[in-house]
């Protein structure tokens, strides 16, 4: 700090000028660095279900990032404390009538029940995932034979904070509604837009 202030006190104002773009930019450089680390777990996990579901015990494959290894650390940490039974990963989903699109993280027997799941390397579990996790329910039910339990977000720090695990706590039927219009919100916008 002491040398910034330094630096401060005796730039030509080229100088400053150039201490003032970087001090602008610093938080795009930190933010950049954690999406790197986030997309590293995020991919790390998802090759590793993919690996279980094809019936391989040991999946290792080294992981340099730092916050990236505590993340894919703390995700391991999860799996052992419930029983997991990774059934599908890498989703693709559609809705023919509502026309929309998705790929859903995975598909899982969790504690015994059938869960939905996304992975998200936000820095906090926002609300809108509720409502995109019942999408992804709502076209993949006509699909499958046993119905859906439970919806679940597991949050994957990119910053090397804590992994977070949420069932969802919303009404599945209220969540869709609240999609469907929000689908035709965004229908409505796009219309206006092509006038």
């Amino acid at each position: 700090l002491i040398d910034k202030q330094d630096r401060i006190k005796t730039a030509t104002p080229q100088e400053y000028e150039q201490l003032l773009l970087e001090g602008k930019k610093a938080h795009t450089i930190k933010s950049k660095n954690a999406l790197v680390s986030g997309t590293i777990a995020h991919d790390w996990i998802s090759e590793y279900i993919n690996a279980k579901i094809d019936g391989k015990a040991n999946y290792e494959v080294e992981i340099k990032d730092e916050k990236a290894k505590i993340a894919v650390q703390q995700f391991l940490n999860w799996e052992k404390e419930h029983n997991v039974e990774w059934i599908a990963s890498e989703v693709v989903v559609a809705h023919p009538i509502h026309e929309y699109a998705g790929t859903l993280d995975f598909i899982a027997r969790i504690d015994g029940k059938l869960t939905l799941g996304d992975f998200k390397t936000s820095s906090m579990i926002s609300e809108d995932y509720y409502l995109q996790t019942s999408a992804y329910q709502m076209a993949l039910e006509p699909l499958i034979d046993e119905a859906i339990q439970q919806r679940v977000i597991l949050r994957i720090p990119k910053d090397g904070t804590e992994f977070e695990y949420q069932v969802v706590p919303t009404d599945y039927q209220f969540d869709c509604r609240v999609f469907l219009a929000l689908r035709e919100v965004h229908r409505c916008n796009a219309y206006r837009d092509w006038e």
